[in-house]
């Protein structure tokens, strides 16, 4: 059975080795038709401490580490969207 992947937003990194993830999911509300989040908050494992508070993540599911940890962190998901990060070809071009 395939792992699963989420991607979330670490909200609490105090303790060793462990982190807490937010994942939100959009849906439908199958009667009203409006778009309805609902979030939900992961204990990830984090073998080096490397990810800090505010930071966007992908996790995958794992077997589990302890009685609330079944998650453990695949990689920081790039998601920033600063001026350094776009190519020098694509800034000339914005500037035309």
């Amino acid at each position: 059975m395939p792992r699963r992947i989420l991607k979330g937003v670490v909200i609490s990194g105090k303790s060793n080795k462990t982190v807490v993830v937010k994942v939100e999911r959009k849906f439908m509300h199958p009667t009203f038709k409006k778009y309805i989040t609902r979030s939900k908050k992961y204990a990830v494992h984090d073998e080096k401490n490397s990810s800090k508070v505010g930071e966007v993540i992908r996790i995958v599911e794992c077997k589990p580490r302890s009685k609330t940890k079944s998650w453990e962190l695949f990689k920081a998901a790039n998601t920033s969207s600063s001026p350094k990060d776009i190519p020098e070809e694509r800034k000339q071009e914005s500037k035309k």
